[in-house]
This record gives C-alpha cells, sequence and structure tokens, in this order.
C-alpha cells in the first residue's frame, strides 16, 4: 500500500514539475507589440508576459485606450499555442485570446470581436510607456472621462436594424411593416375584428356600421352591437388609431359624451371621450388611462373633427406567484401631444375599485361599445406594429 501512495505521489509531483517547465518555457513569455484591427484599427498595445515561479503573469500597456497599465488576470494556457486571459479597463472586464502563428509573431481578439495582430519587440513596454509610442497612440488624461480614446472605439455595427419603410405622411398610411386592422373596408372588419357577448364570451362576426371610409359604433345589442376585439393577440406594440366624436346637444356631458375606449390587451383601457370644453373627473379625460392616470395635457379637437392616437405599449411580465415582474407601461400621444409619457399601468381597468394584477399573456386590442346614448363615435385608419 505505501508503494503505491508513493507511486502516487511522484506522479504527481511529475506532472507539477511538467507543468512548471512548460509554464517556466513558455513561447508566450516576452514583450509583444500588438496592432488593432476593424473598429480599433492603427491602436498600439503592449503586452508583457513573464514565468512568476511557475505561473504566467502579464502586464499590458495601453495608452491609447486611456489607462497606461494593466495587470491581466484569469491567464489560461489552452494549449502550447493559444492563451487565454482577461483585464480591466474603464470599468469593463475585457476577455481576450491569442494564438502563435510562429515564434514571433501572433493573432487574436479583444472582446470576442476586435482583431489585432502581434510580433516581438522587446522595446514595445518602454516606448508605450514613455509616450514614445506608436500609430494614434494619444497621451493619457485622467481628467476625463473617456480621455484618450478614439471615436471607433465607441462604435459597433451590427446587428442592423431592420429597414422599415414609412407610410405616406399625408394620410398617416401603415408602415411596410405593420398589420393593417382597419382600412375603411367592409372586408377589413370582418377580416380583423369580432364582437365578444361579454356574459357568454359567445364569439360572432364584428358589425358595427361602415360608411365613407370609418367603422361607427354600433349600440343595438339586438343587432349585432357591443364591443369589437380583434382576431389576434398582441404582446408589445405601437398602435396608431383616428377617432371622431360626431357633433351632439349640449344635454350629453361628462361621461355621457362620446365614450369609448381601447383596451390594450383586453387588460388596460386608454379612454376615450370628448374632453372638448366637457368637465369630467381627470382621470376619465380623453387619453387616461382610465381610472389611474390623468393625462398630462387636453389636446383635443372640436367635436366632427379627427382625432389621432398613436400607442406605445410594453406588456408586462409575472412572476411564478402571480405578481407583476416587469408592470405594463404606456406611452400616449394624441394629436401629436404626449398624454401619457411611458406611464406605468397599476393593474386592470375597473370602474368600481381599484386595479388589480391578474396574469395575462398576449391579448387582443378592444374597442368599447359604451352603451350611453349619445351619438356613436367613429374609427379609421388603424394599424399596428408588432415590438
Amino acid at each position: 500500500m505505501k508503494k503505491i501512495i508513493v507511486l502516487m505521489v511522484c506522479m504527481l509531483m511529475t506532472v507539477f514539475t511538467t507543468m512548471q517547465a512548460q509554464n517556466s518555457k513558455s513561447p508566450f513569455i516576452g514583450d509583444w507589440e500588438l496592432k488593432a484591427g476593424g473598429p480599433l484599427d492603427g491602436t498600439t498595445l503592449g503586452l508583457s508576459i513573464k514565468d512568476d515561479g511557475g505561473k504566467l503573469k502579464g502586464m499590458l500597456v495601453a495608452p491609447s485606450l486611456g489607462s497606461s497599465q494593466i495587470e491581466l488576470s484569469n491567464i489560461q494556457v489552452v494549449s502550447a499555442k493559444e492563451l487565454k486571459y482577461s483585464f480591466g479597463i474603464q470599468g469593463i472586464d475585457v476577455e481576450a485570446s491569442m494564438v502563435l502563428k510562429d515564434n514571433n509573431s501572433l493573432t487574436g481578439t479583444l472582446a470576442g470581436q476586435y482583431p489585432f495582430e502581434g510580433k516581438r519587440n522587446n522595446n514595445i513596454m518602454a516606448q508605450l510607456s514613455h509616450g514614445q509610442s506608436a500609430t494614434n497612440a494619444v497621451p493619457e488624461r485622467s481628467d476625463k472621462i473617456g480621455a484618450g480614446m478614439t471615436p471607433t472605439m465607441s462604435e459597433y455595427w451590427s446587428p442592423k436594424p431592420k429597414v422599415v419603410t414609412p407610410g405616406n405622411q399625408a394620410t398617416a398610411s401603415a408602415p411596410s411593416d405593420a398589420i393593417v386592422l382597419f382600412d375603411g373596408t367592409e372586408k377589413s372588419m370582418t377580416d380583423n375584428w369580432v364582437t365578444v357577448n361579454m356574459r357568454t364570451q359567445e364569439v360572432a362576426p364584428a358589425k358595427w356600421i361602415i360608411k365613407d371610409g370609418a367603422m361607427t359604433v354600433n349600440k343595438d345589442m339586438r343587432n349585432g352591437g357591443g364591443n369589437i376585439q380583434t382576431k389576434e393577440s398582441f404582446g408589445s406594440f405601437q398602435l396608431h388609431i383616428e377617432w371622431c366624436v360626431p357633433e351632439m346637444s349640449a344635454e350629453f356631458t361628462s361621461q355621457i359624451r362620446g365614450n369609448s375606449g381601447v383596451y390594450l390587451q383586453n387588460m388596460y383601457e386608454v379612454q376615450i371621450l370628448d374632453s372638448y370644453n366637457n368637465d369630467t373627473y381627470v382621470n376619465g379625460m380623453a387619453g387616461s388611462i382610465y381610472k389611474q392616470s390623468a393625462p398630462l395635457a387636453n389636446a383635443m379637437r372640436k367635436p366632427g373633427e379627427w382625432n389621432v392616437f398613436d400607442i406605445i405599449y410594453n406588456a408586462p411580465e409575472f412572476n411564478a406567484d402571480g405578481t407583476y415582474k416587469v408592470r405594463p407601461y404606456v406611452t400616449v400621444i394624441q394629436n401629436g401631444v404626449v398624454l401619457q409619457n411611458h406611464t406605468e399601468i397599476l393593474g386592470t381597468t375597473e370602474y368600481i375599485g381599484f386595479p388589480q394584477v391578474k396574469v395575462h399573456g398576449d391579448g387582443p386590442i378592444l374597442l368599447q361599445n359604451h352603451g350611453d346614448p349619445s351619438p356613436s363615435i367613429s374609427f379609421r385608419n388603424i394599424w399596428i406594429r408588432k415590438m
């Protein structure tokens, strides 16, 4: 048994001695002049690798990146020709790797994307440390954040954003990647919208009134009236919708005057109302998050004129226990005026009581038939972009 233990100890000592010998004889040991390419093209750095009791120790000199001497960490000998290490610069941890091409030259990458070439240069550390360096080296300045950097160091070129062709500015037509939910035709209503019975949840074709390119609320519950909602469900989105409150007599006031709403994911209502010279509670005005957040301004046009809502909605995420992990947020712009600026939605829209948190996924856009006796409002030019 003792012989076996002695043999194992000898084997371990042999392995350890071999590792020390490999490190001490590592072909990476020495001083290297590194020339960066890509966005850092022309930047020169100095790299010194030394043997420190059988372990590799390194130092980087990078005056053009705003730092004079940077100690390397996590040096890993991947193979006889490959070395990995990391270093911190301006509060950022950067990983690097390099591979020997031959005994006097190497190639590598910084942060996995910035290439560099290297060659042995026993004078490079002294040159860079004393400001006698190479191309594009900038004297270090410690008085400003980012001093010593070049413009290309903070640029990235990918991934490229997709190309979206804007709609016609004069008509506010849909961008090329939008889903057109209503274009003024009967077909677009029946293709994209349905009526859902609030009591039975029975689904039926939408039967609002189509005239002159607009869709007017049908309040006749015995003849296909009621709320309508999109057939498709959505998460986060950008929604464009135009609406018009008709001219009407002064007998209709407050919430009984051009009342409707846009429900986001069938949960959260952005209020539609005639707010032109019509007094009501402020968190029930046009552009409010109903019964939650009053609008920042009253941008209402006169009855008979068309209003425009542009709504940017960020859908919520939920924890396993049913609480919000990320709350829903909404921005509402009416006629070019911001009414809600990335407003936090507290929960569901409740007529009586306070908002509730209900777990849900993607949901439809719902347009409300309020059911009040005032003349019906109309909608046109509705499109949505998924985000």
